[in-house]
């Protein structure tokens, strides 16, 4: 028989025992809890994602198999569209981003004429700088101009051998290896023939004329080179068109009222080839504004959003160069190579 205190001592360890085995119960359907809220939000972002990705791929199939050879906003691909993956909507945006002013090659004269808000302390910063990959990236010198940097500027796109300022070839060639001297050797042979009037009909003309372009250096540069315009004259805002058109460089017949008419013109109509504004401008002007802006699109950001009540929502950004593979293009015979350039989450 037990004594009253040994049972009292009994009681107070079951009730201890019991504690704990209550706390330990608590805290096990907690962990199971939270695991089953991570799993859930696993499998939702994994949902969201597959979502967003199926959207991507078909912007880059509207890509492909456009069938135009010219880019405007009556082609399919600037239309918004949605669809459905498993049980999440998505919808899918595509934007023109290389029609825009390169930061990283456009000559600075260019840059300040046409963007009011345009800094010399800019240049000055820049120039310290190597190329940029990405524009945020120049947030900190752009400042409070750079919301309107973005609609205007990029980093994407090749060199144009006839228009861009030197010092961005220079820049690219020691990116890519290039000894010092050996790149000095080239922009000066460059900047020999500019000052001559000479204008590069293709890139596979430079190791013909330019001293210091041996096989091996064109080889590495050639992929980062153009002689075609960058600028879609479809997706320029009427005052980009007219600053450019307005540059002193240029030296343009160019009255208010007939530029008036041209702005009114390229809204209206879908340009499918210069030849189309002649009417605008004298032979002489045209043969300069074939080296400024052309009806082709090359570099493009496909956004896709997941969304879906109850599981959130997932978005995917990617920056992507589409190319011919067809030396010479027509409609029918159009193959077109997609390559994607950066990816962003979020």
């Amino acid at each position: 028989m037990c004594k009253p205190k040994e049972e009292g001592y009994a009681l107070l360890l079951v009730i201890f025992a019991m504690t704990i085995l209550s706390v330990i119960f608590i805290n096990l359907v907690e962990v199971i809890h939270v695991n089953n809220l991570l799993v859930r939000n696993n499998l939702n972002e994994r949902e969201l994602r597959l979502a967003a990705e199926s959207g991507l791929v078909r912007g880059i199939k509207k890509l492909l198999t456009d069938d135009t050879l010219s880019d405007s906003y009556d082609d399919d691909w600037t239309k918004p569209f949605s669809g459905i993956a498993g049980r999440i909507a998505y919808e899918v945006t595509i934007e023109d981003i290389g029609s825009r002013l390169n930061i990283n090659y456009t000559s600075y004269r260019i840059i300040s004429e046409c963007l009011p808000w345009w800094k010399p302390s800019f240049q000055t910063e820049l120039e310290k700088h190597g190329l940029c990959s990405e524009l945020v990236s120049l947030r900190e010198i752009l400042g409070e101009d750079y919301p309107e940097a973005k609609k205007v500027l990029t980093t994407y796109g090749p060199f144009d051998l006839n228009l861009d300022r030197l010092e961005g070839i220079s820049k690219l060639l020691r990116l890519l290896g290039v000894g010092e001297a050996h790149a000095e050797l080239i922009v000066d042979s460059l900047e020999e023939l500019r000052a001559e009037g000479y204008v590069f009909k293709t890139v596979d003309e430079l190791p013909l004329h330019v001293i210091g372009m041996d096989l091996l250096t064109f080889s590495k540069l050639k992929p980062h080179l153009t002689v075609i315009p960058r600028l879609n004259i479809n997706f320029l805002s009427d005052d980009l068109i007219s600053a450019i058109l307005k540059l002193s460089a240029l030296g343009l017949e160019l009255t208010d009222e007939r530029l008036e008419g041209l702005l009114a013109f390229l809204r209206e109509n879908e340009i499918k080839n210069l030849a189309q504004i002649m009417g605008f401008f004298p032979m002489r002007d045209m043969e300069v504004l074939d080296r400024y802006f052309g009806v082709r699109s090359r570099y493009f950001l496909i956004t896709a959003d997941a969304d879906s009540a109850g599981k959130g929502s997932f978005t995917l950004q990617a920056v992507v160069e589409r190319t011919s593979r067809n030396l010479v293009e027509s409609e029918r015979n159009r193959e077109w190579e997609v390559k994607i350039l950066r990816w962003l989450e979020k």
